[in-house]
């Protein structure tokens, strides 16, 4: 049985006001944020699956942190437009944060009722992504989760720890980080291996800046 356009967007209806109630702001379909300072927004992705289903609507809710210099000195590096909202930093489905430590989907159905699943998920927003948020909301705190991996996707922190590290003022940090991935990906020549090396070649240009800076300060003091 195929589920109706109609219930889709009840359900993401009821979603989103419920959410709202807990301050997050609908930024795009599926995509709400939080902020949390000037700097940091929590990010949900409100991600749906029908195909295959049997009658259900499938959402799997993404929780995860957004830290803006961060995205901002990426899309910089990669000459590419930055997105006020998307990608999230480091971020994971919610099922991963709970004690289950395991994939959690909410299914929906036309023939059921929508509020309890729906408590379901806002509860579990509360109870684990918000205090997911919170915890990573530190810059130190966020790439110490990056580097761990468990929440992280590899490709997007190769470019975020170093330029986290690289804020952090932590310049042997972020060379270190640029190394080991030229090193990994050697003399490879694909589009995504050269869209590195051109971000490292940028990044390695700006710690070398900062470190010549830093010793001429300490040259005057």
């Amino acid at each position: 049985m195929n589920i109706s356009i109609k219930f889709i967007k009840e359900v993401f209806q009821i979603l989103h006001n419920r959410l709202a109630m807990l301050d997050f702001e609908k930024r795009k379909s599926g995509i709400l944020t939080i902020k949390i300072t000037d700097d940091v927004i929590g990010w949900i992705g409100l991600n749906k699956a029908t195909r295959g289903q049997r009658g259900f609507l499938e959402i799997n809710p993404v929780l995860g942190v957004r830290n803006q210099q961060i995205e901002k000195l990426v899309a910089e590096l990669t000459r590419e437009k930055f997105d006020e909202f998307v990608p999230p930093t480091l971020s994971g489905n919610i099922g991963y944060m709970t004690p289950a430590n395991k994939f959690r989907p909410y299914l929906f159905s036309e023939n059921g009722p929508v509020e309890p699943i729906v408590e379901e998920l806002v509860n579990d927003v509360c109870e684990y992504g918000l205090p997911f948020i919170r915890a990573h909301s530190d810059m130190v705190a966020l790439v110490e989760g990056m580097c761990e991996c468990r929440f992280a996707v590899k490709f997007m922190v190769a470019y975020r720890i170093p330029v986290s590290f690289f804020l952090l003022g932590r310049m042997d940090a972020a060379s270190d980080c640029l190394n080991a991935e030229l090193v990994k990906l050697g003399d490879q020549k694909d589009p995504a291996t050269l869209r590195f090396k051109a971000f490292a070649a940028d990044l390695a240009k700006r710690i070398e800046n900062a470190k010549t800076n830093a010793r001429k300060e300490d040259t005057i003091s």
